[in-house]
């Protein structure tokens, strides 16, 4: 039987991960770190996410409509982001 091996690391700010960021680091800082970050729609609940794949970070942004970082045109396709003073609100790591 497969097993999903993802785990969510709540809003603990003392929480670091390899390269500094925490569940609260704006977007900003994010893109300090990954100056070519994008972010994505979670389409199941609305949110948006931006991920680190060589280190297995998802940093999720619970947004809504009126205030999404990213502005997308076309479903599954991702966006620089506009808002960068938006906060992570958690960190999953794959």
């Amino acid at each position: 039987m497969a097993c999903n091996e993802q785990a969510l690391i709540d809003a603990y700010r003392n929480l670091k991960t390899t390269n500094g960021l925490n569940p609260e680091s704006t977007v900003t800082e994010l893109l300090e770190k990954y100056p070519d970050q994008t972010v994505n729609q979670d389409l199941m609940n609305s949110w948006e996410f931006s991920q680190d794949k060589e280190n297995g970070w998802d940093f999720v942004f619970m947004t809504n409509e009126a205030s999404e970082i990213g502005e997308y045109t076309e479903l599954e396709k991702p966006s620089t982001p506009i808002r960068l003073t938006t906060r992570t609100d958690w960190i999953t790591k794959r």
